[in-house]
């Protein structure tokens, strides 16, 4: 795999899951593109809605007002 003009034959892979508006994802994108360290990303949509992304056991929990 090649980036930032060196070739690279061993590396680690790992994933994270997280939250984020469209612009915060861009902006992450934007900070692994000028990492040295980070040779490839992907970032993954996974749904519209906390719904369509929760496993079928698992369901939000009701929004709560704060306790002033």
């Amino acid at each position: 795999m090649r980036r930032h003009k060196q070739y690279h034959s061993i590396g680690d892979y790992w994933t994270m899951h997280f939250d984020a508006s469209h612009g915060r994802c861009r902006g992450s994108a934007g900070l692994m593109r000028q990492d040295a360290r980070v040779v490839r990303w992907t970032i993954l949509k996974l749904g519209e809605k906390v719904e369509d992304v929760v496993a079928v056991k698992e369901k939000p929990l009701p929004a709560r007002s704060p306790v002033v």
